[in-house]
């Protein structure tokens, strides 16, 4: 995808100073933790167009997945990878991800 000449990563206009990555894996991350970040993200718009996001091998749940649900149902930057492995999300967190990637 990055290599997709109409992905908005390569615009003309995409600032590449900005943040594109998010890469927060290993660090034992719990849902208040997840919850923190996913509403950093959604209240501060400007950090760029976050195309990556890593979560692995952390302690999210259910309930972190709807914090990180709320960001990625935004439609405002395309993501290219998610990576929650590892973690203890279930079947309702993934069915929230889910619809909300739909969204995206």
């Amino acid at each position: 995808p990055r290599e997709d000449p109409n992905h908005p990563i390569n615009d003309a206009k995409f600032n590449s100073n900005l943040i594109a990555d998010v890469h927060f894996v290993g660090r034992s991350a719990t849902d208040p933790s997840i919850v923190k970040l996913s509403t950093l993200l959604i209240n501060h718009d400007n950090f760029g167009c976050i195309i990556e996001i890593w979560l692995n091998d952390n302690q999210i749940s259910d309930e972190g997945s709807s914090a990180i649900a709320s960001y990625l149902e935004l439609p405002s930057c395309p993501l290219i990878e998610l990576w929650l492995g590892r973690n203890q999300i279930g079947p309702s967190g993934a069915v929230t991800i889910a619809a909300a990637l739909d969204k995206n």
